[in-house]
């Protein structure tokens, strides 16, 4: 069940910094600078406009690119029920995409590897 909290709290924080990234608008001023402008975070579920989504599989944030074929591993441990145990995680951006509520989206599979085994495969 830990796993699947762990695994929730990764998507949502890439999905939040797709959302700040798509939001956020970059200009420069006169000495050459960059700087951010982002809009306000309001609006309700009704607000949802699929139209806003140009091509939504290309995914190229410069903080976040979810190029496919790119692999993220994250390695460390965590302490369970039987005690402090290794933990790796390895997230793999795929060519594969899913329609989700009218959006076509790219999918990210996760493999957790608790001890050097595959504990939970998403």
């Amino acid at each position: 069940m830990r796993n699947i909290h762990i695994g929730l709290i990764f998507i949502s924080l890439l999905v939040m910094l797709s959302a700040a990234a798509c939001g956020a608008q970059s200009g420069s001023s006169e000495d050459g600078s960059e700087h951010m402008q982002s809009a306000p975070l309001t609006g309700s579920a009704e607000d949802f406009d699929r139209a806003q989504f140009e091509d939504p599989t290309h995914i190229d944030n410069r903080w976040l690119p979810l190029t496919p074929g790119t692999q993220f591993v994250y390695e460390g441990s965590a302490i369970g029920d039987e005690g402090r145990q290794s933990r790796r995680v390895v997230t793999t951006v795929t060519d594969l995409s899913k329609v989700i509520d009218g959006v076509r989206t790219l999918v990210i599979s996760e493999r957790d590897y608790t001890a050097g085994q595959l504990s939970e495969p998403e």
